[in-house]
């Protein structure tokens, strides 16, 4: 059964090319997105609730990532929150860490800030169906509009 994981993470951002996918480049996204789909058999998308340039090091990074932690090799028992950690923290690199894994319950998601209502309006529905969210709220404020998840539970804001 897929659920909402959030995963809390630290890394030295020396040799990577920021958090977001960029072709060709090692990013840490890229990085995480890579352990999790080889242990779960499926591409896991993960969605960070910021972003880092080139270089920049990160204590608690903060993302979230739904997937069926289902272990295959032992019967289709469900990892533990822990067991995922450690399954990530075995296979990244020495300069990626999972400091923790959190099951969410669909009470977190990332917050994101967007320049303009029709890319507010995108970003709602990738979260909606990439995470189920049963209400998501858009405001703008000052010109700016801001996406928050929330379906009772915890609201991330970074």
């Amino acid at each position: 059964m897929k659920k909402n994981y959030k995963l809390t993470i630290c890394y030295d951002g020396s040799r990577y090319y920021g958090w977001e996918h960029q072709p060709d480049r090692d990013t840490i996204q890229g990085k995480l997105e890579n352990v999790l789909t080889k242990m779960c058999g499926e591409f896991i998308d993960v969605l960070g609730a910021g972003r880092t340039d080139a270089g920049v090091h990160a204590r608690g990074m903060v993302a979230n990532a739904v997937f069926d932690a289902a272990d295959k090799e032992r019967g289709g028992r469900e990892r533990t929150p822990d067991e995922i950690r450690d399954y990530m923290n075995r296979y990244l690199p020495d300069d990626i860490a999972v400091k923790e894994v959190a099951d969410a319950a669909g009470k977190i998601a990332v917050v994101c800030h967007v320049n303009n209502p029709e890319r507010a309006e995108y970003v709602k529905n990738e979260l909606a169906k990439r995470v189920g969210f049963k209400k998501i709220v858009v405001t703008n404020a000052a010109g700016v509009a801001t996406v928050y998840a929330n379906d009772g539970g915890i609201v991330l804001a970074v």
